[in-house]
């Protein structure tokens, strides 16, 4: 039965999963029942959300593959497993997302005949005195809402204190560490081996042709190129902006 806990419980279903892109559906306050809504933001926000969960689900089969094809990475077995789950669940949000949209016009049609059975049957079958008891409709709805709230509560925590968990999107900025110095020492040897070799060429070709060739060199900005010290300098760089950020603020 329908009290007025649950239609609450119903306006918070419904702005939690417009909130997060699940679905583009409204409250309707003044009739109590849900709306589709047709506004072109509500359309462009609720694929975003969908692309950006679609993305984080490819992202975690990279970090599977990764995990199964080099052993350097030093995963146990039971972080394997816990990805494919992560694989597993983070899979059903896309799919209810795609499902609630291919349903858009039905789900709000089954929801508020639900919704007007039960009023008809309250207002012909109930006594008033048993309008405000608690029922089963209540209870499993409080259900959802404490698992979604703990559940959410639980991922942020983790993101807080463990950022750099190889699942998290963040862990890609742990990754660029070890990635950024490789880069930088391959590119600074463009540098080097273009001039040892111009050297080589010393009594082999015409000083004048000489002089009009340089070194190759990756640039960086107009004062800066690609140097085995450049990666030191760029964090100098990062670690004065930062000083000075924290200063000025």
């Amino acid at each position: 039965m329908t009290t007025s806990t649950n239609q609450k419980l119903f306006r918070e279903a419904i702005f939690l999963s417009t909130w997060s892109g699940s679905t583009a559906f409204r409250w309707d306050s003044e009739n109590v029942r849900i709306r589709l809504s047709t506004t072109s933001w509500s359309k462009v926000y609720c694929y975003s959300n969908l692309v950006i969960m679609i993305s984080y689900e490819i992202f975690l089969i990279y970090r599977l593959l990764e995990s199964l094809l080099i052993p350097t990475t030093g995963r146990t077995l039971s972080e394997i497993i816990n990805l494919g789950f992560f694989i597993c669940i983070y899979a059903i949000p896309p799919n209810l997302c795609y499902c609630s949209r291919k349903h858009s016009a039905d789900i709000p049609m089954f929801v508020n005949g639900y919704l007007e059975y039960f009023e008809n049957f309250k207002q012909s079958y109930m006594l008033p005195s048993q309008y405000k008891k608690k029922n089963g409709c209540e209870t499993v709805l409080r259900i959802f809402f404490s698992t979604a709230y703990l559940t959410t509560a639980q991922n942020i925590i983790i993101f807080v204190i463990a950022p750099h968990r190889f699942y998290m999107l963040t862990s890609l900025i742990w990754d660029s560490k070890e990635v950024i110095p490789i880069v930088m020492r391959q590119l600074s040897r463009f540098y080097d081996i273009s001039k040892k070799l111009l050297n080589s060429w010393n009594g082999m070709s015409s000083r004048m042709f000489l002089k009009s060739c340089r070194p190759l060199r990756v640039q960086v900005s107009d004062y800066y190129y690609v140097q085995k010290t450049t990666i030191l300098v760029l964090m100098g760089v990062i670690i004065n902006a930062t000083i000075t950020l924290l200063l000025s603020s």
